[in-house]
């Protein structure tokens, strides 16, 4: 017996096995059962979502001998001689056109010549145009006066995966269905389904994701895929190492070693995974799709990180995993089309392993001045227990201020000092505290730690990052790590000055100061520039002045 794929063998025969597009299936239903037939039908979607095959439950549920006086569900029968006919494309009352084939005006005027002789049974005569939009705009043109007024014994049914292409003219005529794409979990339960049916069993549900996920919506895709991964398969049962040959994708496994190395800043085993899935021949495409993908899981999904054991990953916030996101979407786009894909992608995640070392040094060359030293002061009252409050305690002096900027601790470690270990930790949240500063003098001792940081109102989202309790709890076990107190003695109080207070203080954030401190660096080397005894000499060999220098690193 002839082997049939399984997209023609499942191949829906009535509306209600049709799966994924219930608003076109309640609409086609109605307008049978309530005698509302329209002359033409225009379906619309991506490939294999079931437009040819609803044109053709159509066909048959108009041209159906149980349907002259339509029941309640509307489906066709599909034992009469009608739907048999339909079923095996032996009538000449439907017919089916390939627009791709077909789209010579010539073509379109010889079915204009013939929709004007009537059915040789039933009420309908029915034409089948797939890929319409592949028509040439002399056929549309040829075709719009019978699309206007046809026969009231004809009914058109257009497809086509690209409805932009077809002349307004020609829309304003077709009722119009827009086909949604099939969701994955529409596509693992009915792919769940024919596997029991057909008596195939699998070795896990992970076969199904790796499925719906290459089939990208497409019904008719997903079930060429299972034909495709049958034929690697030697018993009726699937194997995940089947199907991960057969599809040529990125064993999960894999993909959440990758991430969990990458979360943890191991460059050599990141390199390690990544090459071992280009050598079972996964696209670089496809190994990027799939770490997006996963990405995508553990941010919407946070308690999907906890399959890694490593405490570093459970620490990591939102708002680094948002980073990671965002760079390797955009550094995969042109990695992907770059002339070495598979060396540039591998840079790429070495790159992101290596986030925390690689930032710190550049941050290093920021901050190279050194920090001065202040007597301590006493502090404002402070939070003694992990909570966070903004504080509206009486301010300092805009001298004390000023000074607390650059403080240094009795033991010769400055604010400086800790915003660079932070950063070497995690970089996203050394960023956010530079946002704002320190308020008075850090007050350390070998049993004590307490320090006030404040925000101005413009950043008040960062005082909100550290007001939640995962980021409070890290940021609390990096001071007791760094100026070695332990976690039960170190307090932090936080502040968010308004405006006026701001100005009152002489208040600037760590990031304004490092800004400040690049700026005078560059007006000096701009002063040293322009004293040059050449620039000097080149002024008046051209008796020019230079107005403008522009320095760049």
């Amino acid at each position: 017996m002839t082997y049939q794929v399984l997209a023609r063998k499942w191949r829906p025969k009535n509306f209600d096995q049709v799966i994924g597009q219930p608003h076109v299936v309640h609409s086609l239903k109605n307008a049978i059962t309530r005698h509302k037939v329209g002359h033409a039908y225009l379906l619309t979607g991506t490939r294999g979502v079931g437009k040819t095959t609803i044109a053709r439950i159509l066909a048959k549920a108009l041209r159906c001998k149980n349907l002259i006086d339509p029941i309640e569900s509307g489906n066709p029968c599909c034992t009469c001689e009608n739907c048999l006919a339909i079923d095996s494309e032996q009538t000449l009352d439907v017919l089916e056109i390939d627009g791709a084939s077909n789209n010579g005006v010539e073509h379109i005027r010889t079915l204009i010549e013939n929709v004007h002789y009537l059915p040789s049974s039933g009420k309908y005569k029915i034409y089948i145009i797939d890929e319409v939009h592949m028509l040439s705009k002399e056929a549309f043109n040829a075709l719009l006066k019978t699309l206007e007024a046809p026969p009231s014994h004809v009914v058109f049914i257009f497809a086509t995966t690209i409805p932009d292409k077809i002349l307004e003219t020609i829309l304003s005529r077709c009722q119009r269905f827009d086909f949604k794409s099939v969701s994955k979990d529409e596509i693992r339960s009915h792919i769940s389904f024919i596997l029991r049916e057909e008596k195939i069993a699998l070795e896990n549900n992970n076969i199904l994701d790796y499925i719906a996920d290459e089939a990208n919506g497409s019904l008719r895709d997903a079930l060429s895929l299972l034909d495709q991964i049958l034929i690697f398969s030697d018993e009726n049962k699937i194997s995940e190492e089947v199907c991960v040959q057969a599809l040529g994708v990125a064993p999960k496994t894999k993909i959440n070693e990758l991430i969990n190395f990458l979360f943890n800043y191991d460059v050599q085993s990141v390199s390690r995974i990544f090459r071992e899935l280009i050598a079972l021949n996964v696209e670089t495409k496809k190994i990027a799709i799939a770490i997006l993908d996963r990405l995508f899981e553990i941010i919407n999904n946070p308690a999907s990180v906890t399959l890694f054991a490593n405490p570093i990953t459970n620490a990591l916030g939102k708002d680094e995993l948002f980073w990671i996101y965002e760079v390797l979407v955009k550094d995969f786009e042109w990695s992907i089309k770059s002339l070495l894909p598979e060396k540039t992608t591998e840079i790429i995640l070495q790159k992101i392993a290596l986030r925390n070392t690689f930032f710190g040094k550049r941050k290093n060359i920021v901050t190279a001045a050194a920090a001065a030293t202040v007597p301590e002061t006493e502090t404002a009252p402070l939070v003694n227990d992990a909570s966070t409050s903004t504080s509206t305690s009486t301010s300092p002096s805009p001298s004390s201020s000023s000074s607390a900027n650059t403080t240094q601790t009795p033991s010769v470690l400055t604010w400086k000092d800790f915003l660079l270990f932070l950063n070497n930790k995690l970089p996203l949240m050394s960023t956010n505290l530079k946002n704002g500063n320190l308020f008075s003098p850090i007050n350390c001792s070998n049993t004590l730690l307490r320090i006030t940081i404040a925000f101005a109102e413009k950043n008040k989202i960062f005082l909100e990052y550290f007001q939640k309790k995962d980021n409070l709890n890290l940021l609390l076990n990096y001071l007791s790590e760094f100026f070695n107190v332990q976690i039960s003695n170190v307090y932090i109080d936080f502040k968010l000055l308004d405006s006026d207070m701001e100005t009152k203080t002489n208040f600037s954030s760590q990031i304004e100061i490092e800004q400040k401190e690049k700026d005078l660096i560059a007006e000096k080397e701009k002063e040293n520039l322009l004293a040059n005894p050449f620039i000097k000499e080149a002024e008046k060999l051209f008796n020019s002045n230079i107005d403008r220098v522009i320095i760049k690193k």
